[in-house]
């Protein structure tokens, strides 16, 4: 107990959470490592008992940690003889992991403070002040919120400093941005987890104060994309306000360079074609090229989709910066500072305040960003989804990345990766002080996500749900071990650092392992990207190699070396080889051409044989790409020979023939461009990468490689991302042919082995299969009243019933259906049609069988609008 003021008469009241309370008129002193002095503190590490090492200390029996006035560490010795006095333990006050903040005026409330040390002295750690000892010290600036770093010697090594650690974090949001928005569909998903495991963090639970859960904190909160990682307090003054209007105004200025980015493409471009003989239109025109509409488009379509990723990855921070303004605690004085930054006094009694620029600031921001940033992107995908833009190319360009990972019916789940944001940190600010309550909050809600994945499964691939699955699964043990944190008072020491060994081993074991699912993801892509390559490379080679290029476009070794020998002596002279090298390409460099006319003169003579020429200049353009890799010992001597820098004549051969082959190429690509043909289209992107790869290095039949750009030929319109039967459309044939294709992989198995009949009768099916789809929907009508695990014996039993027996079964069905329904709704009941073939051997057109379904669509049609039964 403790009297107030120091006034005895008044009631004694119990001793404050968080503070220590000797009795007497001495006032409450926050708990912290200021009670005890380093030598105590290693005694309590050792499991001794307080007040017998207090007895020792004011005895003498310590020497060290006793001052001259016989206090022990900023402890009087009034505090230590009445602990003595009343045979009082210390550790049923204080906890020596444990430390509290205190007004020294109003000694009556105490808070938690990671930063304090406690004492008489009411005092910050070391590098720390201000209220709740948040700031850094004079001297210092803050490091990730966590550490306090000395500032540099110099102002200007401290602006150098910041400006290299802003750029660092503008540039890992670009990167991050670049990334979200490529192939690599992992890395969206992996950040989102990260992301919500520092909103974890922010709990407020006693985490343990070990280095690596430090070093954790600041990692994760990096990808918060909090501006002020590195806070600037050696250049300028800076607090919590700073962040905030910093934070919050970020999003406007990156509009704001986007639009004059796109202004300033679009001035240039005009520069370029005005002629104006200005100097500055001169000046604008030497250093930079023209960009025609197309280019101008491309570029406002970037803009927008780098935009909207930053509102996407940077949507918990801006989401945290508009909630925290509204969380004030109360002092015992009355005053009321800010949770998110303590140097911020709330609801002072004027006006135009601090606080109440930022309360009205982040109302704007709310309906700006935190509702604003959903409601763009559900609208973005509502209004592509309901007019059939999904497939559109440039639709899917600029906005592919937040619907293409998922399966088409669930083209809106990425609100929900916004949503587990948005929940967490409304946990993290108007939850702060009560952790159970946002442990079993957060619990039930991730609960609820993996109920919901597992329904769902919402992703086109199945490694993706499994990264997703494992995800929430480790936050929410992230969750369990926070509650055992939470709990820490009645654990033992050795509990509570295995715990902490095992939550440490969870987060770096999840991210461990959602790294490996997305290098995987990342050397799919690659392989892809280096499939369409070597493709292309093989495509040329191939074509040379049959003929078919150089017959339809006018070139092949002989006539390559014809035209080139001008004089028809048989061999080519050095000018006339480097004429012949220029025309294929003019900016090849004349040192290359000489370097090698002397490398492939193999006898020396000064000219060059057409032997020569085609052995060196026109063979294939890797051998690796017609045979088998290196062998282990040729692999050895290259990665020498590289390491080293040794090289030989072959070497130089090499690197001339691929700089011939690299112009060579360049002049295909204009040709096939002029002649509106691509080398690679659709097919690539079709295809395994893995798979596809391998066939371009290995395969040895260039008339394979010749037939697969045929078949890419007459397949890229269909396997396009724009066709009517992509992946992103929603036509009725592209809904039918996936569900179709999903139940039934072997499908195209099938039909590559099928014979011309089996392909026609499969052809009537679909069509007859689809008109009934377009009456009675995907899931159908009768089908419906069957459950679920039963369907498949049912269309067993159909496929093998008799005509009476079919009827009969439909009659039945057709009749629990009518009972079942509601009056006032709309049946969509199919008029059965006649069999393919029914049980009395008549054949039966399946044309006129479709035609009879079609015919009764407009009965049907008429019925629904009458609210009719047909």
């Amino acid at each position: 107990y403790f009297h107030p003021e120091r006034q005895v008469g008044m009631p004694c009241q119990p001793c404050p959470d968080g503070a220590f309370c000797a009795g007497g008129r001495i006032q409450p002193i926050p708990c912290g490592t200021a009670l005890f002095s380093d030598v105590v503190r290693e005694k309590i590490a050792a499991g001794e008992n307080i007040t017998d090492i207090l007895r020792g200390v004011v005895a003498g029996v310590e020497g060290s940690g006793v001052a001259a006035d016989g206090s022990v560490d900023g402890v009087g010795s009034l505090v230590v003889q009445q602990i003595l006095k009343q045979g009082v333990d210390l550790d049923a006050f204080c906890r020596r992991d444990e430390a509290f903040w205190g007004d020294p005026r109003f000694p009556s409330e105490f808070y938690p403070c990671d930063n304090c040390v406690g004492g008489t002295s009411f005092a910050c750690a070391e590098k720390h002040t201000g209220r709740l000892c948040e700031q850094c010290a004079e001297g210092y600036f803050s490091v990730g919120g966590e550490i306090c770093a000395t500032c540099p010697t110099s102002w200007s090594m401290s602006v150098l400093v910041q400006t290299v650690a802003a750029l660092l974090v503008l540039g890992l949001w670009y990167l991050i941005a670049y990334i979200v928005c490529s192939d690599f569909e992992q890395v969206d998903l992996f950040f989102t987890f990260l992301q919500v495991a520092s909103l974890v963090q922010a709990f407020e639970v006693k985490w343990p104060q070990t280095m690596v859960y430090d070093v954790t904190h600041i990692i994760f909160s990096v990808l918060n994309l909090d501006v002020d990682f590195v806070q600037p307090q050696c250049v300028m003054n800076w607090g919590y306000t700073s962040t905030f209007y910093l934070q919050l105004g970020l999003p406007i200025g990156i509009l704001v360079l986007c639009f004059l980015t796109y202004m300033g493409a679009k001035m240039v471009t005009e520069m370029h074609m005005s002629g104006s003989t200005n100097i500055f239109a001169r000046m604008i025109r030497s250093v930079t090229s023209p960009i025609d509409d197309n280019g101008l488009s491309e570029l406002a379509d970037l803009m927008m989709q780098r935009y909207i990723t930053y509102g996407i990855i940077s949507y918990n921070v801006l989401v945290l910066k508009c909630f925290e303004p509204f969380m004030c605690t109360k002092l015992p004085n009355g005053e009321y500072f800010l949770n998110a930054g303590p140097d911020v006094t709330c609801w002072s009694t004027g006006i135009f305040t601090w606080h109440t620029g930022m309360v009205t600031a982040a109302t704007g921001a709310f309906l700006l960003y935190v509702v604003g940033i959903p409601l763009s992107i559900a609208a973005v995908l509502m209004y592509g989804n309901k007019y059939n833009f999904l497939a559109h190319p440039r639709f899917l360009k600029v906005f592919g990345f937040l619907y293409t990972k998922f399966d088409v019916e669930y083209f809106w789940w990425e609100l929900t990766f916004l949503a587990r944001r948005f929940f967490m940190c409304v946990l993290v600010v108007f939850f702060q002080g009560t952790p159970s309550s946002q442990i079993a909050i957060a619990m039930l809600f991730f609960v609820l996500n993996i109920a919901a994945h597992s329904y769902a499964r919402p992703f086109r691939k199945p490694d993706m749900d499994v990264a997703d699955a494992v995800s929430l699964l480790a936050i929410s043990f992230y969750l369990i071990s926070a509650t055992l944190f939470n709990c820490f008072k009645e654990m033992l020491p050795y509990q509570y650092t295995s715990i902490s060994v095992l939550t440490m081993g969870l987060v770096w074991g999840t991210t461990g392992a959602l790294l490996c699912i997305g290098w995987n993801d990342v050397l799919r892509v690659l392989a892809g990207h280096n499939a369409e390559k070597l493709m292309a490379v093989r495509m040329l080679a191939a074509l040379e190699g049959v003929g078919l290029a150089y017959r339809e476009m006018g070139d092949d070794p002989g006539k390559v070396f014809r035209d080139a020998d001008k004089d028809q002596s048989g061999e080519l002279s050095i000018d006339e080889f480097k004429k012949k090298l220029k025309e294929i390409d003019p900016k090849m460099d004349d040192g290359l051409i000489e370097t090698t006319f002397q490398l492939i003169d193999e006898d020396g003579s000064g000219t060059v044989s057409y032997e020569e020429f085609r052995k060196h200049m026109w063979r294939r353009f890797q051998p690796a790409m017609d045979g088998a890799p290196l062998t282990l010992s040729e692999s050895v001597v290259s990665f020498f020979r590289r390491l080293f820098s040794m090289k030989n004549k072959q070497d130089d051969l090499d690197k001339a023939q691929a700089v011939f082959q690299s112009a060579i190429k360049s002049k295909m690509d204009r040709t096939l461009k002029h002649h509106n043909t691509e080398l690679v289209g659709e097919l690539v992107n079709t295809f395994q990468p893995h798979a596809l790869y391998h066939f371009a290095k290995r395969e040895r039949l260039d008339d394979n490689i010749v037939k697969f750009h045929q078949v890419d030929a007459w397949m890229s319109p269909i396997v396009a991302d724009d066709s009517h039967v992509s992946a992103w459309s929603l036509t009725a044939e592209a809904v039918f042919f996936r569900n179709l294709v999903k139940g039934s992989p072997f499908l195209i198995d099938w039909l590559l082995t099928s014979s011309k009949d089996d392909k026609e009768t499969f052809r009537k099916m679909v069509a007859s299969f689809m008109a009934c789809q377009n009456v009675v929907g995907h899931k159908g009508v009768y089908g419906k009243l069957v459950r679920s695990e039963d369907r498949a014996p049912v269309v067993y039993w159909l496929k093998e019933a008799t005509s009476a027996q079919h009827l009969t079964l439909w009659e039945v069905m057709d009749a629990i259906l009518i009972a079942s329904a509601n009056e006032s709704s709309f049946i969509p009941r199919m008029i059965r049609p006649p069999t393919v073939a029914d049980d009395w051997g008549v054949d039966i057109d399946l044309e006129e069988v479709l035609e009879g379904i079609k015919g009764a669509l407009p009965q049907l049609a008429a019925a629904a609008k009458q609210g009719g039964v047909v």
